[in-house]
């Protein structure tokens, strides 16, 4: 079924179960993060593939966003003063766009099509290093702010919270958000880890 939703397009990618911080000034986006706090909703985050994450008066480059993203919710935020809030969001859910457009205030929105959740595979002894190394990466202080609680509870999770937070560039993250079977996006983890040691 279809939904329409509003969208955030960022030089960066957002997996479900990903948690990243937003930085928010644009009139757009600060009136967006109020009518998600009030209606406890959220919103579309899309990787961009061409223009500026922000508006300007000068800029004559066509904003074009992929076609898959995940849908963010608000976690927590802070009122940094002189229009500016700082947020948290979590990555919940993948989406697909089925057809988009730009409203007068310059916020984008979408009509979407849900993707599938992926198989719940187990996290078996054999995802023991992986499972460490995500642990390891969650005590960066960076990561910490973040306050996650819980730990990956199967191989999806797993497999999103590394490609959220290992240092891969955001096209490749967008490659593996795209992907469908968990395991196979473990695979892609380990080649980048054997290639980053060599």
């Amino acid at each position: 079924m279809f939904e329409t939703i509003p969208l955030f397009p960022l030089n960066a990618v957002l997996f479900p179960s990903g948690r990243m911080s937003l930085r928010i000034f644009e009139p757009r986006y600060l009136d967006l993060v109020s009518s998600c706090l009030k209606s406890d909703s959220g919103f579309g985050l899309v990787h961009l593939q061409q223009g500026a994450e922000v508006n300007t008066v000068s800029s004559t480059v066509e904003t074009r966003f992929e076609k898959t993203g995940t849908y963010a919710k608000i976690i927590d935020f802070d009122d940094l003063g002189d229009g500016k809030l700082s947020t948290t969001i979590e990555g919940k859910s993948k989406f697909r766009i089925t057809s988009s457009w730009q409203e007068k205030n310059g916020l984008y929105k979408a009509e979407i099509d849900w993707v599938e959740e992926e198989e719940a595979v187990p996290l078996l002894e054999n995802f023991s290093e992986l499972t460490l190394l995500l642990n390891q990466l969650m005590q960066h202080q960076q990561l910490r702010q973040l306050k996650f609680e819980d730990e990956a509870s199967d191989v999806s999770q797993l497999s999103f919270l590394l490609s959220q937070y290992l240092p891969i560039d955001s096209s490749t993250q967008y490659k593996y958000l795209l992907l469908e079977d968990p395991v196979e996006r473990i695979d892609l983890i380990l080649d980048f880890l054997e290639d980053v040691s060599q």
